[in-house]
């Protein structure tokens, strides 16, 4: 029983690093496809996604010890400054593409992949120059920001913004001409419209 009990979580911890590392590669996948059509990932502090985990030991707290979520975005080359950390400042024209991958949630029952575009982008943080710096809101209030799929009309106190979001499965990406077919060309027409 014990033996069975220890192969079945050694299997289980397996799985999910596995979905973990193929979401990785997922992701270098687009980037490489985004950087053909001349865009590049934004670093907000380090090449990383954006993602809320917690090492708390409050019942609430374990359930993040996971991250549940990983986001991205990407900006035109010539609009973004600086290499292990990025510089995309505010201006009334600026449009990013978001990638946000969940994971698990009880908000959806399979993973998914949300991508768009972002626009109408204001800064309401006189202290932020960036808006790498507004990547957190990603990781911490997803739920409001992709509560209206296919549109985002978000604002807080810190950054408000608007777009449109394509959403996938993300286990019906299983090749390079799905994640073409599926997520990049239509981003890019998305983009090239908005």
């Amino acid at each position: 029983m014990a033996k069975d009990l220890v192969e079945q979580t050694h299997n289980a911890l397996q799985f999910v690093q596995k979905l973990y590392l193929e979401t990785f590669y997922l992701i270098k996948e687009i980037e490489g496809l985004l950087t053909e059509e001349d865009f590049k990932i934004l670093k907000p502090n380090a090449y990383k996604v954006s993602a809320k985990t917690s090492t708390s030991l409050e019942t609430w707290g374990v359930e993040e010890w996971l991250p549940k979520t990983l986001t991205v975005c990407f900006c035109k080359k010539e609009l973004i400054d600086g290499k292990s950390k990025t510089t995309t400042k505010f201006k009334p024209d600026l449009k990013l593409i978001i990638l946000h991958i969940g994971i698990f949630d009880k908000e959806f029952n399979q993973p998914r992949l949300l991508i768009g575009v972002l626009k109408n982008i204001i800064n309401k943080n006189k202290n932020v120059t960036r808006f790498e710096k507004h990547m957190w809101e990603f990781a911490y209030n997803w739920r409001k920001i992709f509560s209206n799929i296919p549109d985002i009309v978000y604002s807080d106190n810190q950054v408000e913004f608007e777009g449109k979001i394509i959403k996938r499965n993300l286990l019906d990406i299983n090749s390079s001409v799905d994640l073409k077919e599926k997520v990049i060309n239509p981003v890019i027409e998305l983009y090239e419209k908005m």
